[in-house]
């Protein structure tokens, strides 16, 4: 969660994925519970997943409000991509 707060200064919305088990036990809901209360008061998004690849296993615990990121950020930020991801950015919508 604070490594997804650490990005949206470069993002429009910036998001936590947690894996969890599929019957987590008491401790387990802990550590989900703080991170949901982390990502709202930060203002980022989580989502949790049993099975990455599993769609049907995603659930989104906190909604990202959308952020008005600074454009000179922006900038910096594609500039450092490599030539391969700035085509993957240029082709996605």
């Amino acid at each position: 969660v604070f490594e997804a707060a650490s990005h949206a200064s470069r993002a429009t919305r910036s998001y936590a994925l947690l894996q969890v088990p599929d019957e987590p036990d008491v401790r387990a809901n802990q550590v989900i519970e703080r991170c949901e209360r982390e990502a709202d008061r930060l203002r980022v998004g989580m989502i949790t997943f049993t099975n990455a690849s599993e769609f049907e296993t995603w659930e989104t615990r906190v909604r990202a409000p959308r952020v008005e990121t600074d454009p000179e950020a922006l900038e910096e930020f594609i500039a450092q991509l490599s030539d391969a991801a700035k085509k993957r950015l240029a082709r996605w919508k």
